[in-house]
């Protein structure tokens, strides 16, 4: 009984390429017929892959099942998180806190800051206001002059 290549296949449970590499290799014995295709010799086939008796199992589209998780584990692990966040959250509020307590802090220095700057003194009250607004060349500026 003579196969094809892809019957080949199949009855061995190898891929097309697997028998295809086998006769490239000459490790099994095959002929083209007329129309360019592999004719495979059922004995020659089990000579280079015996049959095993164990049939694949047929591939289904099915979702493997799920194995139960230790849920032990994942509640002492949910509690751990659960106590973390509330540590994270009582921080959150007296950081806020803090933040609070320096802006009020700074707008009460902003507020202030106007008084306290007309009891300085202005700068150099001995010089003309024109001396003020002239510039100094470079080499006035290096030199003092």
């Amino acid at each position: 009984m003579k196969l094809s290549a892809n019957q080949a296949a199949k009855e061995s449970h190898k891929t097309k390429k697997t028998i295809l590499d086998a006769i490239k290799s000459k490790r099994m014995s095959a002929s083209k017929n007329d129309k360019g295709h592999w004719e495979i010799d059922a004995s020659e086939l089990f000579r280079v892959f015996p049959k095993t008796g164990i049939t694949p199992e047929p591939e289904t589209d099915t979702i493997p099942p799920i194995k139960p998780l230790n849920t032990s584990v994942l509640e002492v692990e949910l509690n751990a998180e659960r106590q973390m966040r509330g540590r994270l959250e009582s921080e959150i509020e007296d950081l806020r806190a803090q933040r609070d307590k320096w802006q009020v802090q700074a707008e009460r220095l902003l507020l202030e800051r106007p008084t306290q700057q007309s009891v300085v003194t202005p700068k150099n009250q001995n010089t003309p206001p024109e001396a003020e607004k002239k510039p100094r060349g470079m080499l006035a500026r290096l030199f003092g002059g």
